[in-house]
């Protein structure tokens, strides 16, 4: 990525919550690094029960897999919710619908989090190279 490339997604990650955050939180990790991650988190977690851009930063996560591990406890805190998003829709099948969706990126989120370990570095030596056969 060049130097322009860079201050672009920076720009675009932490200048304004919303969609293009959300898409490019994960971006920035993967080019920053996991150092990263807790101000990333700190981002994107209060936006998670948002119902115009919640989905967004919880696909966002779930593309962040086990190293947003961090976030786990937003995202089940937002699957035991006992009440409704407040949502203001033209009907309440869509408010219900709004709602579900959420509820459903929330559960996919969870699933991808949990499904990938991030693996910890181990002090294994590798095995010896093996002669190539002749």
């Amino acid at each position: 990525m060049t130097f322009r490339q860079a201050a672009q997604l920076y720009n675009l990650t932490f200048r304004r919550p919303g969609r293009s955050q959300a898409e490019c939180a994960p971006l920035w990790m993967r080019h920053a690094g996991p150092s990263v991650l807790p101000r990333l988190l700190a981002l994107m977690t209060p936006h998670l029960a948002d119902y115009a851009i919640g989905e967004y930063y919880l696909a966002g996560l779930a593309r962040m897999a086990g190293h947003a591990r961090p976030a786990l406890p937003a995202v089940t805190a937002l699957i035991d919710r006992r009440t409704r998003i407040p949502v203001n829709d033209s009907t309440r099948d869509a408010e219900t619908r709004l709602d579900e969706s959420l509820l459903a990126a929330a559960l996919n989120t969870r699933r991808a989090i949990l499904a990938d370990e991030v693996p910890q570095p181990h002090a294994q030596p590798s095995p010896p190279a093996q002669p190539l056969p002749r």
